[in-house]
């Protein structure tokens, strides 16, 4: 992500169009027509819970806006922290069809910025925000068992896989995790080989802490509960703007298609939807398409003949592929599409993209051959450049923000969204330290510059 940054941020310095223009260029709000057609797990997942349209006007304590897992375990740690708050939680499409029911499954206790950390601040302080990261992991398996929510949870080891050019950098990446206090251990030859069933990769570091679930289950459980604490939840209702006015009843004003919400407080939950919202901390996060392709279930005898114990693998190069198995034996590879001019969110039919990963996938497994694909599906994650999370107060009255987790979504959309969640209620919790300032965040160039770096950046690294 710092390649692409820096790309781009070069591209731009030779652009004509000054920033303060640049800034003002191009389509801002929110992609309402998107049909965002249901990924597998959300359709795995079974009948989700019918919500109704705003359509009136309404008032709240607080309102979040997004129904993945950071907007809709934030509403239930406001529940828990104040009962008597009015939410409500607000969404431009189906609640839960965004990111949080798009992705691998993973669960993982890793800051995703260690590296960086461990470079420059050496590996004690590593240490400490990996430990960090393995209380949110630990916060929200005990949440899925508090909640009773069935979704497939179970351990099973994440490997970090390189090719036989790669193994000198994954030998280098063991002794670094090793250093950073993570817990890893180095496989290779022909035993490592046989274990993943291919020899398209030499060698691969074994990560204990890993668990694995059913995101479509696990969103579903969950928006499933906040409904049962009575929040309302509006889908198909897009906030296409934020207005924040002198009101000291309400300091914000949202409005939708058909109604809308005066809000003493806001919650953006959005993620790479945020820079859509009138150009919301654009400068500090890139909207980044993500795809998955998957099979048909394997059969008893085809999972016998490709011979594999381990089937979660996670490429070591930045623009790495994801191959994992669901539960109902499906082989799926995640890749990466690119990026959509001026934050854009929707990819499209992404025919020749598909076709693309499908090559890599059966590339990477060839006892995939024979066996069709038949599932397709992507959607947007956000990056920054710093690698952390995007998390608290924006400079509005009332307004805060959890977002942009840099593809490792689903334990950091978690927990920061309740750290956050405590932050605006002022209630006391001893990681509220760990949220990282939003002004440190980096920055991104505005468009045109943005789109042709990154777009670069992507031709020639994927």
């Amino acid at each position: 992500m710092k390649g692409l940054a820096i790309g781009a941020g070069a591209v731009a310095a030779g652009v004509v169009l000054p920033a303060a223009v640049a800034e003002n260029f191009g389509p801002k709000g929110p992609e309402v027509d998107d049909p965002r057609p249901a990924g597998f797990w959300e359709k795995d997942a079974g009948p989700w819970p019918t919500v109704p349209r705003l359509e009136s006007d309404v008032q709240a304590d607080v309102a979040v806006i997004g129904s993945g897992i950071t907007g809709l375990c934030a509403a239930l740690t406001l529940r828990e922290l104040r009962p008597e708050l009015k939410l409500c939680v607000l969404d431009s499409h189906r609640p839960g069809s965004g990111a949080s029911s798009r992705n691998s499954g993973h669960l993982v206790a890793e800051y995703h910025a260690w590296e960086s950390i461990l470079d420059s601040q050496g590996p004690e302080a590593a240490k400490e925000w990996n430990q960090f990261s393995g209380r949110a992991q630990a916060a929200l398996l005990d949440f899925i068992r508090f909640r009773n929510i069935e979704c497939n949870l179970r351990p099973e080891p994440l490997i970090a896989a390189a090719t036989k050019g790669q193994v000198p950098a994954l030998q280098k990446l063991a002794a670094r995790m090793q250093a950073a206090g993570r817990d890893s251990t180095l496989h290779q030859g022909q035993e490592f080989q046989e274990k993943i069933g291919t020899r398209f990769y030499a060698a691969g570091i074994e990560e204990s802490s890993c668990l694995l679930m059913h995101p479509g289950k696990l969103i579903k459980g969950i928006l499933e509960r906040v409904l049962g604490q009575g929040v309302p939840v509006y889908g198909n209702s897009p906030v296409l703007k934020v207005a924040n006015t002198d009101s000291a009843v309400a300091a914000n004003l949202l409005s939708t298609p058909q109604g809308t919400v005066a809000a003493k407080q806001v919650f953006f939950a959005t993620n790479a939807y945020t820079p859509r919202l009138g150009g919301l901390l654009s400068s500090r996060m890139i909207p980044i398409h993500v795809a998955i392709v998957a099979t048909r279930p394997l059969t008893p005898a085809e999972r016998e003949r490709a011979g594999f114990l381990w089937a979660n693998l996670k490429e070591i190069q930045t623009l790495s592929r994801t191959i994992g198995l669901t539960p109902d034996h499906r082989v799926f590879l995640r890749g990466i599409f690119g990026y959509k001019s001026f934050n854009s969110c929707v990819w499209g039919p992404g025919g020749k993209d598909y076709e693309r990963m499908e090559r890599e996938l059966r590339e990477r497994l060839p006892y995939l051959e024979g066996i069709e694909v038949t599932e397709r599906w992507c959607g947007p994650v956000a990056m920054n450049v710093s690698g952390r999370p995007l998390a608290g107060a924006l400079p509005a009255k009332g307004q805060y923000i959890c977002a942009c987790y840099n593809g490792v979504g689903m334990v950091d959309g978690f927990y920061h969204g309740r750290l956050v969640a405590h932050q605006m209620l002022g209630a006391d919790h001893p990681d509220l330290k760990y949220l990282y300032p939003l002004a440190q965040a980096g920055w991104i160039p505005p468009e045109p510059g943005r789109s042709i770096g990154a777009k670069a950046f992507f031709y020639f690294g994927l």
